[in-house]
């Protein structure tokens, strides 16, 4: 019964349910033009106003170099021929986990671009997202999650599930609710792993509560951490559990749930957005806009099938 008034909710969605125009206002007029201080192109800083675009965005132009930009120049908004107001109401169904063909409908935009858009979007949410340091007691979980290849016309014959690989998230928390969480590598960690990603951010730590691997002996051991592991007899500690780093875990899958499925090499995108959900910002969608507006465009759509599991690009 939850599912079919869920269903019919969505049927009936209005815009307003999602946003209204005084909170887009709002945002509008807190956001201050960024003057660029230089060429994008030459990097001369002789550069001059040159109108406006047909969105009203202003225009500059270089004196050395002869190049003509905007402030949106390098920023997701570059080649929108959309306004930004409908870009905040975009990032409002974001908010909201709203379906894709939901948002594509409310706000008149092609599915396609509804797509492009979230991932373009999702893509520059973990700028300036930084890893806090873990301390103290550290607990530590390994979330599985088979390769998804959703959207993937490119291969007829995916393989079955059972013969997937799996993509291995590290879940952290300490006893001072510090948290990490990232998309580490497949199938199985490695101590390359642990020591590139996990080493560099434990300070001060005492306890290492991990699950059963022997490759956490030696490394609690090399990181002067006393060890706690689950399912061993032989180092395990009535004290410690993993229980804060497992929730952060089923937190996670529930939020993909919303989704329906997430490709694989989006994961990094989403795990970022979880993260920024899970932090006390007071106006998430003025947070996301900033990030877009002034922040460094990540994403261009030729890169889409470049994208990996980690976030990073394959190279050309």
């Amino acid at each position: 019964m939850n599912h079919l008034a869920t269903y019919f909710k969505k049927m009936f969605l209005k815009s307003e349910d999602i946003f209204t125009e005084v909170q887009i206002n709002k945002i509008m007029k807190s956001i201050k033009p960024k003057f660029p201080h230089e060429c994008p192109k030459c990097n001369s800083k002789c550069i001059n106003r040159n109108g406006k675009t047909k969105l009203k965005k202003q225009r500059y132009i270089c004196k050395s170099c002869g190049k003509s930009f905007s402030e949106t120049t390098g920023s997701p908004f570059m080649y929108s021929k959309k306004p930004l107001e409908t870009w905040i109401k975009y990032i409002f169904c974001i908010k909201e986990n709203l379906p894709l063909r939901d948002t594509s409908r409310l706000l008149g935009i092609n599915l396609s671009t509804s797509f492009y858009w979230r991932h373009k979007i999702l893509s520059v949410v973990g700028e300036e997202l930084e890893s806090p340091f873990l301390s103290n007691v550290i607990e530590l979980h390994e979330l599985k999650l088979k390769e998804n290849f959703k959207g993937n016309h490119s291969k007829k014959l995916l393989p079955p599930l059972n013969e997937r690989d799996s993509i291995l998230i590290l879940s952290s928390k300490d006893s001072f609710n510090n948290s990490f969480f990232k998309p580490s590598c497949k199938n199985v960690v490695t101590r390359e792993i642990l020591d590139d990603i996990l080493a560099p951010i434990i300070k001060n730590g005492k306890i290492l509560g991990t699950p059963r691997n022997p490759l956490y002996i030696r490394f609690a051991k090399d990181n002067n951490l006393q060890l706690s592991m689950y399912g061993s007899l032989s180092y395990l500690r009535d004290d410690v559990n993993l229980g804060n780093a497992r929730k952060q875990s089923i937190d996670f899958k529930r939020f993909l749930y919303v989704y329906s499925g997430v490709a694989s090499k989006y994961l990094s995108y989403y795990i970022n957005l979880f993260i920024l959900k899970s932090t006390d910002v007071k106006n998430l969608v003025k947070e996301i806009f900033n990030k877009l507006l002034f922040g460094v465009r990540q994403l261009k759509i030729s890169s889409f099938n470049k994208i990996q599991f980690d976030g990073v690009l394959k190279a050309s």
